[in-house]
């Protein structure tokens, strides 16, 4: 089969996702001589974006047929069926889908090229038939270089910087880049929460688990959706921005991680929370940044009480997670509720002897009935 006289790519766009456009009645090419094309495949129609549906020919109305015509109907197949559609050479645009044509004497190939949006320059629209034929989500500095693409040092950052700042890429730090999965048409893209957080993390060979306000969300703790992602890990301390994803990143010791539930996402992206019980102790434990307290005492006595969290199990993930203060606040909240006596010995062979008082509530003024066993005072 001859081929075009240049190489170029050709970005397949979501023909998995196909949908299939039907007329009220079939659209037949025929000639003089009487014949009729055979059609070897149904038209189809690439990723359809119906919120962004307009009477444009564009992107949403990319066809790929296969006939099988004589010579002459090959010839003529231009003018008499593709009227409306641009068959032309690649230097200028886009290859979206391929219009493959069998002949009975010989063979052509017809590219059909579709206009993307039109702040999508020539370099741009080769990036992205290049990362998505070969289904790259993460582009680092150099790989276009290096690339098929033949690009030099500055026109790859040049060019990565100007995706990031149109939003169709997000930038996860200097010279890593997120790319999605097929263009974002008409607006802006941003990777999911998890993507962001799994890569950023990934490119540090770091450990997290999403705590805080996200956890208390998904637990059914509180019914307010945090607008930030809260994540212990073991390397980066601060917030960060990549695309519309915020996140407050909490440098912890790696001992301090652990005792997680893995959720695996549509997308395949596994985000990785702490367990129901770990929430509820970091809620004691780092009140102040999340403002657990005195919430996450009711909290407490509502799952056991419903048997979701165990005594033993609570007991177990103090002693690991909590410092001094969640013991003492924690170990007087069992005993109130009249837990088996064994497991709040546990926590308080943890402590050592002291005369100092904790407020049960760090919020509240220091006033109420004073527990010395546990040293802390009822201000609930």
């Amino acid at each position: 089969m001859p081929s075009l006289n240049e190489d170029y790519l050709v970005l397949h766009h979501e023909t998995s996702n196909a949908v299939q456009f039907m007329l009220s009645k079939t659209f037949v090419l025929c000639q003089r001589h009487g014949l009729e094309p055979e059609f070897c495949d149904l038209p189809i129609a690439g990723h359809v974006n119906m919120d962004r549906f307009i009477p444009n020919p564009g992107p949403f109305a990319i066809t790929s047929k296969s006939l099988r015509l004589s010579s002459r109907e090959c010839r003529d197949l231009p003018n008499l069926y593709w009227k409306s559609t641009l068959l032309i050479p690649a230097a200028r645009h886009l290859a979206v889908h391929s219009i493959s044509i069998k002949c009975l004497s010989r063979a052509f190939t017809y590219i059909y090229y579709a206009h993307m949006k039109k702040n999508l320059g020539d370099l741009e629209a080769q990036f992205f038939a290049y990362v998505q034929m070969r289904e790259q989500r993460v582009v680092r500095s150099g790989d276009l270089v290096k690339s098929v693409l033949g690009l030099t040092q500055e026109q790859e950052r040049k060019l990565l910087s100007r995706l990031s700042r149109g939003g169709l890429t997000a930038r996860v730090r200097q010279g890593l880049y997120l790319v999605p999965p097929q263009l974002p048409l008409g607006g802006a893209w941003t990777p999911s929460e998890a993507l962001a957080l799994n890569t950023l993390l990934a490119d540090k060979q770091g450990r997290y688990q999403i705590c805080g306000p996200n956890a208390f969300n998904r637990y059914g703790f509180d019914e307010q959706v945090p607008v930030r992602v809260y994540a212990y890990n073991n390397k980066i301390s601060g917030d960060r921005t990549i695309g519309a994803v915020r996140l407050t990143l909490i440098k912890v010791a790696d001992e301090r991680l652990g005792d997680t539930e893995n959720v695996k996402l549509r997308d395949g992206q596994i985000e990785v929370y702490s367990s129901r019980v770990r929430t509820l102790v970091d809620a004691v434990y780092d009140w102040s940044r999340f403002n657990g307290l005195p919430r996450a005492y009711e909290w407490i006595r509502r799952e056991l009480r419903t048997n979701r969290v165990s005594a033993a199990e609570l007991v177990k993930s103090t002693l690991r997670f909590g410092d001094t203060g969640t013991i003492r606040r924690l170990g007087a909240l069992l005993e109130h509720e009249r837990v088996d006596p064994a497991l709040v010995r546990k926590l308080e062979r943890k402590l050592r002897p002291t005369t100092s008082l904790i407020p049960f509530v760090p919020t509240r003024l220091k006033r109420g009935t004073v527990d010395r066993r546990w040293g802390v005072v009822f201000n609930e």
